[in-house]
This record gives structure tokens, sequence and C-alpha cells, in this order.
């Protein structure tokens, strides 16, 4: 499967939670079978690649921006290297987005652009021609609450109080004097308390700690983690 993400944050968000929860161990993507490496070179500086324990191998790309993930799609479904890929290998490609974007009309935008037909939920069927068929998981990050904001902030926010539920009566004490505060906003105060001097590296890496630091089942119960099991199958 490939995995295409928005940035960094997801990237390794996503990659904590292949080695959580399904035993992902990062590999070399050269070690790819052949179609599928040629498939992704044209990607391979923003690749990473882990085999999951029975055996499935993971290619996640950061696409470094939405645009850059659409402009992405279109690249893969227009590499001459995809037809041998479908033909030899159970391809799938999983695109993880945040909600407020309304990934999966969006994608379907992409295809319908580019002449292709797709039907489907959040798995979208997309027919190639000569009977192939590709199949394109969305999963939409962030919440739908009131206080949501349809990014995947939303439920990294979820993960951060799991593990230090203290770090709440900050935020509670913000709000009383400013007004209720959206769950992004909530986790920046809690990353800058838990980050003394926060840079937007160690920012990043608070959020591979976390998933490590999680219970299993606080991480299966994050929509985005459930988002990620239905893409493996």
């Amino acid at each position: 499967m490939i995995l295409l993400t928005e940035g960094l944050v997801e990237e390794i968000v996503y990659s904590s939670m292949l080695e959580k929860l399904y035993g992902g161990r990062q590999v070399e993507c050269e070690d790819a079978p052949t179609p599928l490496e040629a498939l992704i070179d044209p990607l391979i500086r923003r690749a990473k690649c882990y085999t999951l324990e029975h055996g499935d191998l993971i290619v996640i790309v950061n696409s470094r921006g939405y645009e850059n993930l659409r402009n992405t799609i279109r690249q893969l479904l227009t590499q001459p290297e995809l037809p041998e890929a479908l033909g030899q290998l159970d391809l799938r490609i999983a695109v993880a987005a945040d909600r407020d974007k309304n990934p999966t009309e969006s994608i379907r935008g992409v295809l319908s652009s580019m002449g292709l037909q797709a039907t489907g939920g959040d798995t979208l069927t997309v027919e190639l021609g000569n009977g192939a068929k590709l199949a394109i998981h969305v999963i939409e990050q962030g919440g739908e609450g009131d206080t949501a904001t349809g990014e995947i902030e939303d439920e990294l926010r979820k993960l951060v109080e799991t593990l230090k539920p203290e770090l709440q009566h900050a935020a509670k004490k913000v709000e009383e004097i400013y007004g209720p505060l959206t769950d992004k906003q909530k986790l920046l105060i809690y990353l800058a308390l838990l980050e003394r001097k926060p840079k937007i590296r160690e920012l990043y890496e608070l959020f591979r700690e976390a998933v490590a630091a999680a219970s299993r089942d606080a991480i299966e119960h994050l929509g985005l983690a459930k988002g990620l099991g239905k893409a493996l199958g």
C-alpha cells in the first residue's frame, strides 16, 4: 500500500502507529518489489518504507502540502509503471488528509479532471481501463464537534490528554479568561507546557513519543487509527 500524507506531522504519526499497532519496521525502499520500486522511484526522496509483522509493505509519502498530495495522485495514476504494478501486486493507495479539506470529494474531483470514473464512499474504486481497477482509501482526519477544527490536531489533542490528563486544567484556566478554545488551541497549549523551549522539530518528536507511550487501546480509539486499519484491510 502507498500511503500519501499531507506533511511531516502525519508521516510521524502514521509511521509510529504502524510500529505500535502492526509491528512495523522501517526498511530500505530499494528492497521493495521491482514493480512497486519503479512506481515510487520519482517520489523516493519523500518516501519511507515499512514492513508489517504479517509481511505487507507500506510506503509512506510525505506530500509536503495538500495541493502537492493531489498532484502526487495525478503523478501515480499517470506513471507508465502503474499497469505492471497493478498486474503483479495487491496495490492500493491510501490518502490521509484533514477533514476540513473535504478530501474524499476533492480526490473525486482530481480523478474526474483526469477523465477517470470512481465509485464508492471513503474507499474509491477507480476504473483505469482495460479492466484494471485501483482502490484509493481516504482517511479523513480531525473531529467534527463544536471545538473541532477538522484537522489532525483534534485527534492528537485527545492522545496527549490521555497521557497527561493534568494538562486539561491549564486549558480550562485559559478558557475561564478567553472563552472556549478549539482542539488545536488546546494542543498548542499542551505542547508549550511539555516543551519549555518549543522548536518545531521538538514538537514533532513529542507526537512520536506520545504514540509510543500511549496504550494500544488509546491509539485504537483514535479516528485516524480506525481509518488506517480500514485502509490496511
